[in-house]
Parts: structure tokens; sequence; C-alpha cells
């Protein structure tokens, strides 16, 4: 049988797509790539989406399709899941303690629970492995388990999608520190103003460990639950972006997109996205955030200065 992947965001790795390899390579099938011209050779498609935003339309109509982008209920079969493909990414563990209303981590993984160790992910060769544990810091001991792991065998390591700085304390700054692994820079989230004084403590931990810079996760365009409106979410991002400029770390400016119904609107429209749209640029560019201030020198720059007049409208500048 020849089973054709088609994965419809080809610049993210999937680790589901792994699984069904591993599982259909196991019964002497062979598994290649989608090439549509190819799709009539093909025994059985594979189509996988992380994202509900991206254009379903190339799917191919004969294929299997899953993954949150379809369905966020969606899962593999037993048989499949419990595969390890050791291809240096995937969990560690699942789920997460938290349940934030614009995130749906734990609606499709559920609680946090342990998923497996760095033996089930690494190739043995390979100097530097990527994990996209949801919430790792909440399960302490597996935590610390999977950093004696990566010290033993001196990989370098990507928490690739950020760590709950809430959870940082002294004993996990440690771990995280240059003297015990190898890693990449640090990522975590500063999704509400609220946590400001949280993030100067935490930040002050890391610090404390050589840990002088990390990335940290800005979400903007959420209609949370104070119903705010753009502008207010333009000035409460710009609060977040310029107090961690003012600490030393580097920013992502995240724009919310809605998963499903339930979740918050978006605040992000045609009317208003001329407002975020520079605000990404620069927070997510390290030279011009680091250097510029939004208001008075990037929105004056030959960059920021096409959206100059749609923060004037708002009331954002004079």
């Amino acid at each position: 049988m020849l089973v054709a992947f088609q994965n419809l965001e080809p610049q993210y790795k999937n680790y589901a797509q792994e699984k069904i390899k591993m599982y259909h390579m196991s019964q002497g099938n062979e598994c290649v790539d989608y090439v549509p011209i190819m799709a009539h050779l093909y025994d059985l498609i594979v189509c996988s989406s992380i994202f509900t935003f991206t254009d379903k339309s190339q799917a191919d109509p004969r294929a299997i399709c899953g993954g949150t982008g379809f369905d966020i209920k969606s899962k593999l079969p037993e048989c499949i899941d419990k595969l390890r493909p050791k291809v240096n990414y995937g969990f560690c563990s699942r789920g997460c303690i938290r349940n934030c209303q614009f995130c749906c981590v734990r609606e499709k993984e559920g609680y946090v629970h342990v998923e497996a160790d760095i033996y089930d992910i690494w190739d043995g060769q390979a100097k530097e492995i990527t994990l996209y544990d949801n919430n790792i810091l909440a399960l302490p001991d597996h935590f610390k388990y999977i950093c004696e792991q990566l010290h033993n065998e001196r990989i370098r390591v990507d928490f690739n999608q950020g760590l709950d700085i809430r959870l940082v304390d002294n004993d996990v700054a440690e771990l995280l520190s240059t003297k015990y692994i190898s890693h990449a820079q640090y990522h975590f989230a500063f999704d509400y103003s609220s946590l400001d004084g949280i993030i100067e403590d935490k930040i002050k931990i890391l610090k404390s460990k050589g840990i002088n810079r990390s990335t940290f996760y800005v979400l903007v365009g959420c209609k949370d639950r104070d119903n705010k409106t753009a502008k207010e979410d333009i000035e409460d991002a710009l609060y977040r972006l310029n107090l961690l400029k003012g600490l030393g770390q580097n920013a992502c400016v995240m724009r919310y997109r809605r998963i499903h119904d339930k979740q918050p609107k978006s605040l992000i429209t045609k009317d208003t996205e001329k407002l975020y749209i520079p605000l990404a640029n620069w927070g997510n560019v390290h030279a011009a955030y680091q250097k510029m201030d939004f208001l008075t020198q990037y929105l004056n720059h030959e960059r920021g200065k096409p959206y100059k007049s749609y923060y004037q409208s708002m009331g954002l500048i004079a």
C-alpha cells in the first residue's frame, strides 16, 4: 500500500503524522509526502491541519483528515497514539493546569499529565531536540527528570511552546540555567497586565541564575471578560511590551485567532487590523523593539509611518 501524507502547514512539524507513518511502515506500507499530480497513485492519503484558520480547500478530497484544524476533538486510534517515533521532537507531557479562555489545550488534551521522556523522542544521535509541551513546569518531578536526562546526554533543548512563568522558582531557574542544561532562548507568556508584579519577580529569579534575556509571548486582540475595546487592548499591550523592554526581555506579539464559537471574539477586524500590524512588526523584530519607542519613534519610521494615521484616529497619539 502506498500512503501519502499531506500537511496543510508544512512549515510546522507534525508529530501525529510521524506516529501514523510509524504505524504504516510497521505494516509494510510505503509512506511518501503528498504530491498533487501523483494523487491518483496513492492508496491512502492522510491530511493534517493544526490551525482552524488554515485554508482547507487544498486538502485532497479523498484524504482522511485530522488535527485541531479540522476537529478539536479528533484523536488518533490508541494503537497509533501509543507509538513513540524518535524524530527529535515531540511531547514529554500533554495538557495543562490552566483553562485560559483563549486557548484550546485543556479542552483538547485535558489536565496536565506525563506523556513520555527524552528517550522516547531522541534518536540517540542528535545534539538538539524540540519539545512541544504546553505546561511541563506543572509536573515538577517529571520536569526535573527530563532536565536530568538532557543534562546526562548533553542535548540542547528548545521548549518551543513556552514555559509557565508563574511556576518559576529558584529550583526551576537552577535547572533551566546553562550550568545544568544547554538550551535555546526560553519562551514565556505575558497575557494579562495584572501579572506585571509576578513577571518582574520571576525575571529577577531567572537573572539570578544567569538567564538574563528570554522572549515573552504577548497576546493581543482577545476580547476577554473585561469586554475591552481595540484601543484599550492596544494600550494594555503597549504597557506589557514596554515593561518587558524595560526589564531587558524580548517579545513576540501573538495576534489572537478564535478556534471555535465558545471562545472570546477577536478584536482584530478589517477595521482594526492596521493597529495590530505595526505593533507586531515592531515587537517581533528585536532590533526595532529594543532600540525604538513604538509611539514616538517607530510610527515615525518608514516601516511604521503608513499606520500612524490609524493611531491618530483612535486617539492613541496626537
